[in-house]
């Protein structure tokens, strides 16, 4: 599992240079407790590294989760080969996932990318406003500044976001702005079909969202002309998944149900030959 699940009530409690530092933390974690702790030992020098700060300031921003209950700290004396140290041992609830959108995935890949620690909080602030577990935001700037939705001023708000398009890693939208980082995923809620008809569809996608995830890769979102069009091609979900795997393919550069129709060749309808719903072929 090359991701970790993230609280975003636990980051919106904090600063973009401190959600950063947390996310550092908890992306440096083993599993304990059957799962539901993440433990880490990462050392407070490679925090301040990480973050491009200094320890000091990471002590303070550690103090600060342990206040305000968002893990607990437990020091003990390790001897090494030069002598004794203390050892942090950091101790994190798992977001139930179960529950709400109040959560979401984070790749560990995220840390490897070549933009500031600053840049990479913000988008982590951003995420936690996304509407129900996309990774678009729906507010204007103005609004996430006047409301004091994010512990970010307005002014920086804009410079990191004016940042983040020249980057690449935000995209403004008719409303509001799309975080198109490949390492923070969309966990957007099951499909629903408006007809029993589509019902197929929705089935066949939701399992493709379900094999993306086992993946590790962002899962395309749902089109209903697309879905036809691979149903059509491979009614057998299995099938499908065979001839995936027997692929090389760019995990994280898949936007949309496309990428698998052109991949596994499957034959495209003309385009002024739309299909309707009493068309799809059973087999």
């Amino acid at each position: 599992m090359n991701y970790r699940i993230i609280s975003k009530d636990s980051l919106l409690k904090l600063t973009h240079k401190e959600a950063f530092v947390f996310c550092c933390i908890v992306l440096n974690t083993d599993l304990e407790n059957d799962g539901k702790i993440y433990i880490s030992h990462i050392k407070e020098e490679t925090l301040a590294k990480m973050a491009e700060c200094t320890s000091r300031t990471i002590v303070t921003y550690i103090k600060k989760f342990k206040q305000l209950g968002l893990l607990d700290i437990k020091t003990e004396k390790i001897k090494g080969e030069l002598g004794v140290f203390d050892r942090n041992t950091y101790s994190i609830k798992i977001p139930d996932s179960n529950l709400g959108e109040n959560w979401f995935r984070l790749n560990y890949d995220f840390l490897k990318e070549e933009i500031s620690s600053d840049m990479k909080g913000f988008l982590l602030l951003l995420k936690c406003l996304g509407i129900n577990g996309s990774n678009t935001v729906l507010y204007s700037l103005d609004k996430i500044g006047k409301q004091k939705l994010l512990h970010v001023g307005l002014n920086k708000i804009k410079e990191l976001t004016r940042l983040g398009i020249s980057l690449q890693v935000i995209s403004k939208a008719k409303t509001g702005y799309v975080i198109t980082d490949k390492f923070i995923y969309e966990d957007l809620p099951e499909q629903k079909a408006d007809s029993p008809t589509e019902q197929l569809l929705v089935d066949y996608y939701n399992r493709i969202v379900s094999y993306c995830k086992r993946q590790e890769m962002k899962p395309p979102k749902y089109d209903k002309e697309l879905m036809k069009i691979i149903f059509n091609n491979c009614p057998n979900f299995e099938f499908f998944v065979d001839k995936m795997n027997n692929r090389n393919y760019p995990k994280e550069k898949i936007s949309n149900l496309m990428y698998f129709i052109k991949t596994l060749n499957f034959d495209i309808p003309e385009s002024n030959e739309k299909a309707k719903d009493d068309c799809i072929i059973m087999t």
